[in-house]
This record gives structure tokens, sequence and C-alpha cells, in this order.
């Protein structure tokens, strides 16, 4: 994809304009947005008909059945996917490629020059950052249509696939929305809409363990005044306090984070959740409390909630 990238985004500069830059680049990030909407449903059509057969089968399913073992109709996809890089490779072939002339940013520059910027940590961090993006954002698809199946018994070829293609099919409106926003207004413009956007986001999501904590008191038949201890993760000051607020604790409640929050004690990478879980357990058994609530945010608006209850056993 980043090689692609390397050497599409020059020739969307020199075939579209420098002026249409903006928007071409946004069309190729719709169009392969709506290629990832459409290729869930047509894994779902190919395994629900690929072993049945009709008086009406079309062309598609008669080679697929010759080409596919029995058994294993995911295979399918793989002749799709290697039929439509021959068609694409013809297209490219027939059509004609303006000469690209690259800008000064955009030369490759001499080996030393590499050398120079992977020496410096932020380089080696962009690369870091790059990995963890595309893993968290392939991670979530691929997972989507099993984490239904195991936690919501839904079957992952028909209502998991479908998951999977509304995932891309947001982000092919997002860049249908963007498109119409370049063509509107000044790129600048939408840049900074989009990132004032990404703002007001963060500030819904970051209260996430407000609803996810009333919801698990409802379901238990709690109140937050059952709890002897509170730890709540503290992605920044004001957010604990948002947090506190809507479950009608005051700003200096002394249940909540007695040992101190992430604030004092920093968040350990992937391990927050088990950090509050453990805190809470050592700090029941310190002071002879019974019930303890941890609660904290995660990403894209999400929260999560867990009780623990003492059962009078030392901790050693």
């Amino acid at each position: 994809m980043a090689a692609l990238q390397v050497a599409i985004n020059p020739l969307l500069r020199v075939a579209g304009g420098e002026e249409h830059f903006a928007f071409n680049a946004a069309f190729a990030q719709l169009v392969f947005g709506a290629a990832s909407f459409v290729s869930p449903q047509v894994y779902s059509y190919v395994v629900l008909h690929l072993g049945t057969r009709s008086d009406q089968d079309n062309v598609l399913l008669l080679v697929l059945r010759r080409l596919v073992p029995a058994g294993l109709p995911w295979v399918s996809m793989y002749w799709i996917f290697s039929g439509v890089i021959i068609l694409m490779l013809g297209m490219l072939a027939a059509s004609g490629f303006p000469q690209v002339k690259r800008t000064e940013e955009e030369q490759a520059g001499a080996l030393h020059m590499y050398r120079y910027l992977l020496r410096k940590p932020v380089v080696l961090l962009f690369f870091a950052s790059g990995v963890m993006y595309v893993g968290s954002e392939q991670g979530t698809a691929d997972w989507i249509s099993q984490f239904l199946e195991q936690y919501h018994h839904l079957d992952p070829h028909t209502a998991g696939a479908m998951a999977v293609a509304w995932f891309w099919g947001l982000l092919t409106l997002g860049c249908a929305v963007g498109m119409l926003l370049l063509k509107l207004f000044d790129s600048r413009r939408v840049l900074l809409g989009f990132s004032l956007g990404a703002l007001a986001s963060l500030t819904v999501a970051v209260v996430g363990p407000a609803p996810a904590s009333m919801k698990l008191m409802e379901l238990l038949g709690l109140k937050i005044g059952d709890f002897d201890i509170i730890e709540l993760n503290e992605a920044f000051a004001a957010q604990g306090l948002a947090v506190m607020r809507q479950l009608g604790l005051p700003d200096d409640a002394a249940q909540v984070n007695p040992q101190g929050g992430a604030i004092a004690l920093g968040h350990p990478l992937g391990a927050s959740g088990g950090r509050l879980a453990a805190t809470a357990l050592y700090q029941l058994n310190r002071t002879g409390g019974k019930r303890a609530l941890c609660t904290m945010c995660i990403g894209v608006g999400q929260g999560i909630a867990t009780v623990v209850e003492s059962l009078a056993l030392p901790i050693p």
C-alpha cells in the first residue's frame, strides 16, 4: 500500500493537475473504500450460493465450482481477486500515462540521506506509527466478524461480512463527503473543520466510562454509593472530572483513585485495565472494603467497567 501511494501520488499530481490533487487523492480513497465495501458482500454471495445449484446459476458460480475445492468456498475470493488483478493490468497496459516529472520534494535522494534519517528517533517512530495505524485499521476490520460470532452468535459469512462491509462503507461515505467539501471550500478550511470534528469526537469518547459504569450498575442493581473504591483511568485531568460529575461524585471524592490515578502513576501501555483492577484489589484488602468499581475509556468512544468484591480473604 505504501509503495503504491509513493508511485500513485506523483502520477495523480501530474495527470490531474496540482490544483485538483486533494480531490483526486480523496477520490482514490473513495475507490478503495468502495471496493472494501463491496468485497465482503461478494464473499457472502459466493459462500451462500457456491454449494447450492439452481436453474439460473450465473457464469461466475459455474466457473468457481470447477476451480474451488468442495468445502472451501472462501478460496473463491482468491480466484476473483486474481481475475480483477489481471483485468486491471490489462487496462493499465492499454492506457497511456503522462511523463511524471518529480518535484524536489519527491526525489528519492542519496543513500547517505537515508542513513542520516534512520539515525533519528522521530523517523523510526514515524515508521512505527504507520505499522500501528495499519495494524489497528486492519485488525478492527478483521476482528469484527469473529467478535460477532463469538459473543453474539451471528453467522460470520452473512452478518459478520456485512458488518465488515459497513465498516469500510462508512469510510467510503466519509471520502464522498470530503470530496464534496473540497469542491465547495478551500482545502485548508476542510482540514481545519475535520480537525475540529476530531477534537469533538475525542471529547465524546473520553467520557465513555460514565455510561459504561451506569449500565453495569443498572444490570447489577447497584448505586454509585455502594462502592468503597473507584478506580478511574485519567486520560487527562478534565476527563476524570467529567466522568466523576456524570456519575454524581464530588470533584474531591475520597474513594476515587485513593492511591493516585494515571496522572500520578502513568499509563502502562496495554495494561491500564490490569493496573486498575490490581490497585482496587489491594486497596480493598488494606481498608477492609467490600466492593470496588474499575472503569476506563477506550478508543473510538467506547468505555468499559467492572466490579470486584472482596471475599474477606487476605491478599499476600
